[in-house]
């Protein structure tokens, strides 16, 4: 859980990339059970393992603990875990589990690493000394049946081929409460989804009677052994129950058109995936959130909402003993992208961050992600540069009456650009995991409004020991 996501995404996407037999699937999560997924990020080893043969069952749990240490906006926090990971299955179910307990020293002035909600507790009466304390967990239960894959739990989907700025829904996203349905039929692949959506902003614990609920569709097509084509919907409410939303029959985008604007907002997503050769792979997406006519998407007005991400990765081919491959991503996020008319409404964000590309609205971005691993070593080495908007219209969180006369400006006074590089060590032995790593920003300000970025420590050292 601890930042775990990503690499493990990193890690199938090489495996789909290197591997020719494999096929180009880009719906995630996915259990290990799947047909689809046949990566060795699910293999498992070590813990308490129980099976029951009679009921053709099986559990394993991992306790752990963690100790890090980070030095992040000139304060020094040392930071200590607890839980357990858990995974299993019964005949055609199967689940994992990832829960733990955080408790960390700081002064009060600082967010939880991943943004959400945070206790902090003041030396006084009821507490002898400054800390923090907060609990975290992902889940998923999956249940195979002849009319697909239904699965419940608290998690980030990640739909489409990009690694890092996947555009509709992405696992850079804070997790959320979910239902969803996936569907395998020869070379298509059709996953239905709908989840409940926060509110309240990054770490805000405060409640209201207001619902926001998401429904998304995503249809997958393996086109060819090496060509994966894809289309992404999705359709947020505000305070309005909707339940054949969530048949991958009804197009979301025609729904959307049903009902009056300011209770709901749609999304449309066309994606590509090809892998070229052995080793090599080319992607891209493109979003649509609004326009006022096809013809007049890629002008100036604000309501003309479209964003785009391209990348390739690069496996190289197994040295010594070495696997290891480079990501490179470009992503563009026009202005208004992910926003609404009405504040705290039908906005494609959880606690005050998109579901999607986590930089928001008025943003670019380059990724450069080199990855490597030889038996107990692992390592990896991400650069970002971003560019982000300052004017209004650069956070999803901004609102504006449909005005046709506003005129939108891509990164107008985001002439500096930011720039962060982000290197990670780590060795594991047995029950030891021991990792290092770092994140150094310059003109670090450009992300002052996005909490994700900005509660980056500087550095980070990090003990795991783990059964």
């Amino acid at each position: 859980m601890r930042l775990s996501e990503p690499l493990l995404l990193v890690r199938e996407f090489d495996r789909q990339t290197r591997d020719t037999s494999a096929a180009l699937a880009h719906v995630f999560p996915r259990p290990c059970r799947s047909a689809l997924d046949g990566s060795e990020i699910c293999q498992d080893s070590g813990g308490f393992f129980w099976t029951d043969s009679v009921r053709h069952g099986d559990v394993r749990l991992h306790p752990l603990l963690g100790i890090e240490g980070r030095a992040l906006h000139g304060e020094q926090v040392l930071a200590g875990d607890g839980g357990v990971q858990a995974t299993g299955g019964i005949g055609p179910a199967s689940f994992y589990l990832d829960a733990r307990v955080f408790s960390e020293t700081q002064s009060g002035s600082l967010g939880s690493y991943d943004g959400e909600y945070v206790e902090h507790q003041k030396e006084g009466n009821s507490s002898h000394f400054d800390y923090a304390s907060y609990s975290r967990y992902r889940t998923r239960l999956s249940v195979e049946t002849p009319l697909g894959r239904f699965s419940a739990g608290r998690e980030s989907q990640n739909w489409g081929p990009s690694a890092f700025h996947a555009l509709l829904l992405s696992q850079t996203s804070l997790p959320y409460n979910h239902l969803d349905w996936t569907v395998d039929l020869g070379p298509f692949t059709v996953r239905s989804l709908v989840a409940d959506l926060a509110i309240p902003g990054p770490g805000e614990s405060k409640t209201d009677d207001d619902s926001r609920t998401l429904f998304a569709h995503r249809y997958e097509w393996r086109a060819t052994h090496n060509l994966t084509l894809g289309i992404s919907e999705a359709l947020i409410l505000i305070n309005r129950s909707a339940p054949t939303c969530f048949l991958p029959v009804v197009p979301l985008f025609m729904q959307k058109g049903l009902w009056y604007e300011n209770l709901n907002n749609g999304e449309l997503t066309f994606d590509a995936d090809w892998r070229v050769t052995k080793g090599w792979r080319l992607y891209g997406e493109f979003f649509m959130d609004d326009m006022t006519s096809p013809t007049t998407l890629f002008n100036s007005q604000w309501k003309s909402k479209w964003a785009t991400t391209l990348g390739t990765q690069v496996a190289f081919p197994k040295w010594k003993g070495i696997t290891s491959g480079t990501i490179l991503e470009w992503s563009r996020v026009e202005p208004w992208v992910y926003t609404h008319y009405v504040a705290n409404t039908s906005q494609a964000l959880n606690q005050g961050i998109p579901v999607g590309n986590s930089l928001g609205p008025n943003s670019q971005a380059v990724t450069l992600q080199l990855y490597g691993s030889k038996g107990a070593w692992t390592l990896g080495l991400r650069g970002d540069v971003i560019w982000k908007g300052k004017d209004t219209g650069s956070q999803a969180t901004d609102t504006l009456h449909d005005n046709e006369m506003v005129r939108k400006h891509f990164l107008r006074n985001a002439l500096t650009p930011g720039v962060c590089i982000g290197p990670e060590v780590a060795w594991t032995h047995g029950w030891l995991t021991l990792s290092v790593s770092g994140q150094f920003q310059w003109e670090s300000a450009v992300w002052n409004r996005i909490p994700v970025v900005e509660n980056e420590p500087e550095v980070r050292g990090r003990i795991v020991v783990e059964y």
